[in-house]
């Protein structure tokens, strides 16, 4: 009876090391490896927030040419809220750079100003021709 407990001890105690070799090592808890997803890098730029801005500035410059300016103002603004709820709704804190939030930042102020500016000149150029 003795016999079997000591061999029950020491079948519970053996442990597979990491090369795949068994030790009898009694008392030591059993190595364990703990395997790490990496994450994305951390204060990465969001997507577009440079073509954000670049388009902004563009409406800003073709303000007298409104096909265009219409065109570059939307584009910017569609593409800004995009980038912005990828902002406001990501999971990990410090995913995206606050530089690049200011960058969308600058590109739907200055496509919201070329907006406005080109629905004023239009209504002008309206009421001119009435």
């Amino acid at each position: 009876m003795e016999q079997s407990k000591k061999e029950s001890i020491q079948t519970n105690s053996t442990n597979i090391s990491p090369k795949g070799r068994s030790s009898n090592v009694t008392g030591v808890a059993p190595k364990t490896t703990q395997t790490t997803i990496p994450l994305r890098r951390m204060n990465q730029q969001l997507p577009n927030a440079g073509a954000t801005l670049t388009l902004g500035i563009l409406s800003l410059v073709f303000i007298w040419v409104p096909i265009v300016n219409l065109i570059l103002s939307i584009a910017t603004l569609s593409i800004c809220g995009k980038g912005k709820r990828m902002y406001r709704y990501n999971r990990v804190p410090g995913l995206y750079s606050a530089k690049s939030y200011k960058q969308l930042s600058s590109g739907q102020t200055c496509a919201t100003i070329s907006l406005i500016l080109i629905i004023i000149v239009m209504f002008f150029t309206i009421m001119k021709n009435i």
